[in-house]
């Protein structure tokens, strides 16, 4: 993401931006497999409801979600 979308400030050390492919088809690909991975979040988010959260509450621990993208993992 970082090389497709250069900016003037960096988050991470130079040291660790070392190029070791230089093809724009192969930052392309990175960069669809990140939108990818987004969108894939976003609809485990949805399927979850309310059921998304960290812990489980012992008193009322919510429904088992079986539907959405959750069924393939």
């Amino acid at each position: 993401m970082a090389y497709t979308c250069p900016l003037r400030f960096h988050f991470i050390p130079t040291s660790l931006g070392v190029v070791l492919f230089d093809a724009v088809a192969l930052k392309e690909m990175g960069v669809v497999a990140w939108i990818a991975g987004f969108v894939i979040y976003g609809l485990a988010l949805r399927a979850m409801g309310d059921s998304w959260r960290m812990g489980i509450d012992r008193e009322a621990p919510g429904v088992l979600v079986t539907h959405g993208i959750i069924t393939w993992s």
